[in-house]
């Protein structure tokens, strides 16, 4: 059984640059974008987001909201260095609801208007 984004909970899958219609498996090009990134042309060309970086783990990349990267880093047992202009981390699947108690994924947007009322 090959593993999905869309497994992860009720977050917005977005499709990458590298997806490709009919491709062999179109599960690598889905990202769950971090709330309140955008593209930053011509250095960041991606907005942070999670990713499929293998069956067992994720990638997840950051270019901004730094004040969380060493959170990160212990939750992870990972140096982080806050110097740098971007972070790339790989984890465990198992590891993917710590990282979603630190960093704001966007939602599906029912869960966003149902978490807004409360």
């Amino acid at each position: 059984m090959t593993f999905r984004p869309g497994d992860l909970g009720p977050y917005r899958i977005e499709r990458s640059e590298e997806y490709v219609p009919g491709g062999s498996d179109n599960s690598y090009a889905g990202m769950i974008r971090v709330r309140g990134s955008k593209l930053v042309p011509p250095f960041f060309m991606v907005p942070s987001h999670l990713y499929k970086h293998s069956e067992t783990e994720l990638g997840l990349y950051l270019k901004e909201r730094k004040n969380i990267w060493r959170s990160l880093g212990k939750v992870l047992g990972e140096p982080v260095d806050i110097h740098e202009a971007e972070l790339v981390l790989h984890f465990l699947i198992s590891r993917f609801n710590d990282v979603a108690r630190i960093v704001p994924f966007l939602r599906k947007k029912n869960e966003d208007q149902a978490s807004d009322r409360k």
